[in-house]
């Protein structure tokens, strides 16, 4: 009878050291699935839409298009090497998105949800604090009320996101393409709804002096009908015045610190809106765009906004001044 019990009793706890065994071994199998496919909450930052391709090339087969906003999730470590669509520099990334998987240019994905076109700087913030996201806003008035600053910070990724989200903000009052890094000839504009191809202006900046040359003028390069995209994307696709002292020492001081500007004079009617003036800088260092510098002068004011990196975060700055 002893023997029995015995016998009861190992067979027991054998039973239960193999089950102990088993349960850990597949909690050890489920973590590193786990770390294998970790993912990352990203979102559509393409304002028409996101093509999902079936493998890691832009000639692949196109499975889907997400919509602008659309979350899809990011599998960690699994990147091409970067590749240039319309200026900006980014893998293509595989994705996740319900029961559909494939691969994205990451170049138009977000790292923090994107605003609804034209949204205004202040209501943005407040829609990302609501989601626990710490952006971060501003507004300065001077005491006589003639001029002004807004000022939105945002913990996103990189140089690039934020001036995708800036595009869709209302901060520039154009719709532009960054210029190809490597060859800044060129930046493409679409201007009363047609693309523009507009030419660097030669000589604009001094690098001797820092000083803005006073030739002006726009080349066009010819224009088609509607926003054609990227091939990424889904459909479609001082005084008041920008040359004042001021503007003369921002630049003096970026051409001493041997940062590259590289400007386009933009065209100055725009629908139903005409302009004194409109022009943008584009800072460059060590191969990288590093900052923006929008000029806006018409009747009634003019306003600047700049967008740079201060710390861990992403900076827009625009300052308006009235007549």
């Amino acid at each position: 009878m002893k023997t029995i019990t015995y016998t009861l009793i190992f067979s027991v706890c054998f039973l239960m050291s193999c089950n102990d065994i088993s349960e850990k071994g597949s909690e050890s199998s489920m973590t590193d699935a786990l770390t294998f496919s970790e993912t990352k909450t990203y979102y559509v930052a393409a304002k028409n839409g996101l093509r999902m391709r079936e493998n890691a090339g832009l000639a692949s087969e196109k499975l889907k298009i997400v919509d602008y906003g659309g979350k899809v999730e990011i599998e960690a470590n699994n990147a091409s090497d970067p590749i240039l669509v319309s200026g900006i520099k980014a893998p293509m990334v595989k994705v996740f998105r319900g029961i559909d998987e494939g691969y994205m240019f990451k170049g138009y994905l977000s790292s923090i949800p994107v605003p609804k076109i034209g949204t205004g700087l202040e209501d943005y913030a407040n829609s990302l604090r609501d989601k626990n996201i710490n952006a971060r806003y501003t507004y300065n008035l001077s005491p006589d009320e003639l001029e002004a600053d807004e000022i939105l910070k945002l913990p996103v990724d990189n140089f690039q996101e934020a001036f995708l989200l800036g595009q869709r903000l209302d901060f520039f009052n154009c719709d532009f393409e960054l210029p190809n890094p490597d060859n800044p000839v060129e930046m493409t504009a679409y201007i009363n709804g047609e693309k523009t191809i507009l030419a660097q202006q030669e000589n604009a900046i001094s690098e001797s002096t820092g000083m803005t040359d006073g030739s002006t003028g726009t080349t066009t390069g010819g224009t088609t009908e509607g926003n054609s995209g990227t091939g990424e994307t889904g459909g479609t696709e001082g005084t008041g015045r920008t040359e004042g002292a001021n503007n003369k020492k921002k630049v003096e001081e970026n051409s001493n610190l041997g940062k590259e500007i590289i400007g386009f004079n933009i065209p100055t009617t725009d629908g139903e809106t005409n302009y004194f003036e409109r022009r943008v800088e584009f800072v460059k260092e060590e191969g990288k765009y590093s900052e923006i510098i929008f000029n806006t002068a018409y009747e009634g004011g003019a306003w600047t906004g700049v967008l740079r990196k201060e710390g861990n975060f992403y900076v827009f700055t625009k300052s308006s001044i009235a007549d």
